[in-house]
């Protein structure tokens, strides 16, 4: 396959937490098309080889709300990361990042939706989710019912705290549980349903019991990915229903 890179210059760089930016990349070209949940390649300036330059990061914008050329991403940093070093430490307003893409089957069909879905997302794993959700959401696509389940360790690292508040309040049909797995328990002061522990017990707790009208889409780390998706399995999930996209 041959790859199109894009030029383009960024013109936001905004910290959401100590450890997750917010960046915008504006291209020079009006041509790019994409779907929510799909991501691009960074072509980095960290390091001579050209494999140890690319980045790959997953697209936030949804291509309904995709105007003047801007795109937008939420990045996690990671210790002691080449990539990370430079998006915290190097790069400055009207930098040129060269990219390729857009990639990846992590997407809704285009078949009309039939079944409820679930999103499972880790950190920034909820980026290409929330890309769908604005999606169907901004598009007026007609689905069945959406829950959102966001696993975080503190709720300090709730980055997309705003837009949840929102989800409950704008999005039909629509439930959002957060899952603290190091935070204490205390007094929830937010809209949305928060639990304590992993996102799997989330999923144990709504999910055991196997049903034909549903599909999963599973974002983040490998070893959550792999567990979950293992136990939807055992649960008595079909194959066609689990759908994953790996973070690192």
């Amino acid at each position: 396959m041959a790859w199109t890179w894009y030029n383009s210059r960024l013109v936001k760089n905004k910290d959401l937490t100590e450890n997750v930016k917010h960046i915008q990349l504006q291209m020079e070209t009006n041509d790019f098309e994409f779907k929510a949940g799909q991501f691009i390649t960074m072509d980095l300036p960290i390091h001579e080889k050209r494999l140890k330059r690319w980045r790959s990061y997953s697209i936030a914008t949804s291509p309904h709300e995709f105007s003047n050329n801007i795109l937008d991403f939420i990045i996690a940093g990671v210790p002691d990361g080449l990539a990370t070093k430079y998006f915290w430490e190097e790069m400055e307003l009207g930098a040129n990042i060269k990219f390729k893409g857009p990639a990846g089957v992590f997407h809704l069909p285009k078949v009309e939706l039939e079944n409820d879905i679930v999103f499972i997302c880790t950190g920034t794993g909820i980026v290409p989710c929330l890309s769908m959700m604005n999606q169907l959401h901004q598009s007026g696509r007609k689905y069945k019912n959406i829950h959102l389940i966001f696993g975080t360790r503190w709720l300090k690292n709730i980055f997309v705290n705003s837009w949840l508040k929102k989800v409950e309040e704008e999005f039909p049909n629509m439930q959002c549980t957060v899952a603290l797995s190091r935070e204490e328990r205390h007094i929830n002061p937010h809209p949305f349903e928060i639990t304590y522990g992993y996102v799997q017990h989330s999923i144990e707790e709504n999910y055991k019991s196997p049903r034909e009208n549903v599909d999963f889409y599973i974002c983040g780390w490998q070893a959550m990915v792999d567990d979950v998706s293992k136990n939807l399995k055992a649960y008595g999930y079909r194959e066609n229903q689990i759908h994953v996209e790996l973070y690192g």
